[in-house]
């Protein structure tokens, strides 16, 4: 068997003609995809004083079945105590009614044995 030059290159020319296409198809698939991709649109569900109802929410939300939301914050809720003015952070939900959202503070850090500052790591 003789050692064919042209042959060889002509394999490996179609191989990457193969693999240019492929690439070619997936991109273009990608770019016709894109537009169906609709725009986020994002609302302010509540504006933490720092008071009762905590301050610098550190956290994501989280949902349970009902449509809830849940979430925690780093300072506000009872102030005083351990952590002194600024709070030890608090736990929160928030229900839809009516097209908004009910704030319900549900417990406020003592910054003791129940811990305090609640932040993602």
């Amino acid at each position: 068997m003789t050692n064919q030059p042209g042959l060889s290159t002509s394999i490996l020319r179609g191989s990457l003609q193969r693999t240019v296409s492929a690439l070619a198809m997936c991109c273009a698939l990608t770019i016709i995809a894109m537009p169906s991709a609709r725009a986020q649109t994002f609302s302010l569900l509540h504006s933490f004083t720092g008071a009762r109802d905590g301050s610098h929410p550190m956290t994501g939300l989280v949902m349970d079945a009902a449509g809830n939301l849940y979430g925690t914050t780093l300072d506000g809720g009872n102030t005083g105590g351990a952590c002194g003015s600024q709070g030890c952070g608090s736990v929160f939900r928030m229900t839809p009614k009516n097209g908004s959202w009910l704030f319900t503070p549900l417990y406020d850090f003592q910054g003791r044995d129940d811990g305090s500052s609640p932040r993602r790591r």
